[in-house]
């Protein structure tokens, strides 16, 4: 009930009120009175007011029926159960009569105030539906002070009525994703709030092409196309496994909880070729491997795709699941070290433990350098330093020597290398013959990278210092992608000459036997620049994550991970060699 203003008119009503004489009429039904509350009230023109009648009542009897009317309709109205409702400005007597006795009330019924609207608030003032989804806003004008000010006409309108749509009753209606503002305006003064239409959610996606990509004596890598989460997404998976041809999935099928693949397995980007590896598995063992795309919180209120087709491999034959041979050195950084590498910094370089990115686990090792001419910033090991190794596996093992690693380019690397200037370029070092910094040429290298110019970055290797041939991965490089890597180098003890393999996420990208002694016939040491010879200072140092740059405008940042050397096939190299076997 709204009272401003209207304090001399309620007054002269009250008045107008007791002049309403009560029939002298004999009561029936034993009616003692009727009495009607509040004996006075005041409305605005629209809005209402309920009135009671207590009947008092002489001998017990029931109470009779109390009839409403109203002295003059085309002010204010009374319906049965004795609501007032205004419909004109003016004065009005509301009667409630029973058993030949009747009471009245004094009704004033007035326009809105003339105060201005000052503020327009609507409610909710933001809220996120789903496309096809509906609310109901409301919209409140008010006047300077924060009083709601009634009668007032409020229109409405969509920032974005592709986004959303409202109509003129404050209905509100998600038409497409998106956000918008909504708008209510009363007189001059506008208010608003913001919806957001998100697109609607189905269930995640299945995955139908989950295989066995490749395997070794410990280990599983599997394969398949990332799929949606159901809201847009990419769906994280839920990766179950177990021994033998076949796989039932249920409580007792284990996640898989070393490597890669340990559950939860986080999406990149939906329809994208993901490779992920299980650790920890018997040698000459048969699994079996199934998957599950889910969004949500795995153990919590998670919501679950179909699952997988079952996907089964063979692990390769090894002394009871154990390697046959020397492994260097391997680090997952998982210890916030690393290890038994080293950092070589050149221009200021760092290479950190860090938790900002993981190939597997939750740490990995972070490799910078900063804006400038040239910048080095390597993980490195050099060979010799532990009891027993050889000086140089690459020429005193017979089968040569392996080495694997994942890495990733930080997002916004790419943009800070100098596209198309005078030898811009950055490199990833896999590996390099080198005995001592000081010597010219004395570098074996497969670097990653532009190189003089060229866009978009591919794997390549430049043949620095060594044979001058170059071969290329046929894929351009990505950011926030984890390659594979896996190489494997020997050097002939008579001829020195060189081989070389290179795996890439499993794609075998260069087999060569091509390379040559020497590259300057002048350098030092005579005669063996590239390849070096088995003298004990002539010593293999290994470069995992060696970033180096040229000519950037801005850091440049590296993320390693799972780095491993040995003298038996490891990686893609152990997967490939499995794959021949009969």
């Amino acid at each position: 009930m709204h009272l401003r203003g209207i304090a001399a008119l309620g007054a002269v009503l009250v008045g107008t009120a007791c002049e309403v004489p009560v029939s002298s009429v004999a009561p029936t039904l034993a009616v003692g009175s009727v009495a009607v509350q509040p004996r006075t009230a005041t409305l605005l023109v629209g809005d209402s007011v309920r009135l009671s009648a207590n009947v008092a009542m002489s001998n017990g009897s029931v109470a009779p029926t109390i009839a409403w009317t109203s002295s003059n309709t085309g002010l204010a109205t009374v319906s049965t159960a004795g609501v007032v409702r205004g419909v004109a400005a003016g004065a009005v007597i509301i009667r409630a009569g029973g058993a030949g006795l009747q009471d009245s009330a004094a009704v004033a019924v007035v326009t809105p105030s003339p105060l201005p609207v000052g503020a327009v608030v609507v409610a909710p003032a933001s809220v996120t539906l789903t496309v096809g989804g509906t609310l109901q806003l409301t919209a409140t004008p008010k006047d300077a002070t924060g009083t709601p000010l009634g009668g007032r006409v409020v229109t409405w309108t969509s920032g974005n009525p592709g986004v959303s749509t409202v109509s003129a009753t404050g209905l509100l209606s998600a038409v497409a994703p998106g956000s918008t503002t909504i708008t209510a305006v009363s007189e001059t003064v506008s208010g608003t709030m913001t919806i957001t239409v998100a697109a609607p959610v189905s269930a995640p996606g299945t995955v139908s092409d989950l295989a066995v990509a490749g395997v070794s004596d410990t280990a599983v890598t599997l394969s398949f196309t990332e799929v949606t989460d159901g809201s847009g997404r990419p769906a994280s998976y839920d990766v179950r496994y177990g021994p033998g041809p076949s796989l039932s999935w249920g409580g007792s099928t284990p996640s898989v909880s070393r490597g890669t693949c340990t559950t939860p397995v986080a999406g990149t980007a939906i329809g994208a070729a993901r490779t992920c590896t299980v650790l920890g598995l018997a040698a000459a063992t048969t699994y079996s491997f199934q998957l599950v795309a889910f969004r949500g919180a795995l153990n919590v209120t998670p919501a679950f795709g179909a699952l997988s087709n079952v996907a089964s491999g063979t692990t390769a034959r090894g002394g009871s699941g154990t390697p046959s041979g020397t492994i260097y050195f391997n680090s997952d950084f998982e210890s916030g070290t690393l290890g038994d590498l080293s950092v070589f910094s050149g221009g200021g370089g760092t290479c950190t433990p860090t938790a900002e990115a993981a190939r597997s686990g939750g740490k990995s090792a972070k490799c910078v350098t900063n804006a400038g001419a040239a910048a080095e910033a390597a993980l490195w090991y050099t060979w010799g330093n532990k009891p027993g190794e050889p000086a140089n596996p690459a020429l005193s093992e017979a089968n040569g020597f392996y080495q694997k690693f994942s890495v990733m380019f930080a997002p916004g690397s790419f943009a800070n290398v100098y596209n198309g200037g005078s030898n811009s370029q950055f490199k990833v070092l896999l590996n390099r013959s080198d005995w001592h910094y000081g010597y010219v040429g004395a570098w074996f290298m497969t670097s990653w990278g532009v190189n003089y110019g060229n866009w978009p970055p591919l794997i390549k290797n430049n043949g620095d210092n060594c044979s001058g041939a170059a071969w290329s991965w046929p894929y351009g490089l990505q950011e926030g992608v984890w390659y594979d890597i896996t190489t494997w180098f020997k050097r002939d003890g008579t001829t020195h000459k060189g081989h070389a393999k290179m795996w890439v996420n499993g794609v075998l990208v260069t087999n060569t036997d091509a390379m040559p002694p020497d590259w300057s016939p002048t350098a030092s040491p005579a005669g063996y620049d590239c390849l070096g010879t088995d003298l004990a200072a002539d010593q293999q140092e290994f470069e995992v994550g060696a970033t180096y740059t040229q000519n950037t405008v801005g850091a440049f940042t590296v993320y390693v991970d799972d780095v491993e050397a040995a003298n038996f096939p490891i990686g893609a190299a152990a997967a490939a060699l499995v794959s021949r076997r009969p």
